[in-house]
């Protein structure tokens, strides 16, 4: 029988060793995919009022809606001051029903439609209360638009007739 021949001890191979530390450049690790939830390329507008900057947001799923720490804290520094606001009487909450203030606004733009509806009321219910205003006998159309600021579809709503409505 021939002697077998001894194999001397191997260095692991180099894509194994180096792909899961940390670069020394960067300190991000090799090799290692990002999962799809964090490779999102849709970019957004901010959140922030005043800042209407175009960003990619850059956490799970795109739930980002701030282009930077500063627009972050702005925002919510404004809102404490509000609740602030409310809290201690300097400012009154006028009690109208979503109903109205719907109506109010598309009474604002009466002949023209009403862009960016969901941004001017976030908290009201749209498709619900126009609903309602419709049984009420209001006659709103509603389209879809397409907007290449925010690469998505959009609702745009049009009051043209009513009860109490001046054509």
């Amino acid at each position: 029988m021939p002697p077998k021949a001894l194999s001397l001890p191997q260095e692991p191979s180099q894509a194994f060793s180096q792909s899961l530390g940390p670069s020394r450049a960067t300190g991000v690790p090799k090799g290692l995919k990002r999962p799809a939830e964090f490779r999102l390329t849709k970019q957004k507008t901010c959140r922030f009022p005043s800042c209407d900057r175009l960003f990619t947001p850059q956490d799970p799923a795109g739930a980002g809606a701030f282009c930077s720490r500063e627009c972050k804290e702005n925002y919510w520094r404004q809102a404490a001051q509000i609740g602030h606001r409310v809290l201690s009487g300097q400012v009154r909450i006028t009690g109208k029903s979503q109903n109205q203030t719907i109506l109010e606004l598309l009474l604002e733009h009466q002949g023209h439609w009403l862009d960016r509806p969901r941004q001017r009321l976030p908290f009201v219910l749209w498709n619900s209360r126009v609903a309602e205003l419709r049984r009420r006998g209001y006659d709103i159309k509603c389209r879809r638009v397409y907007r290449e600021d925010i690469q998505q579809n959009e609702y745009q709503y049009r009051l043209y007739s009513g009860p109490g409505v001046k054509q």
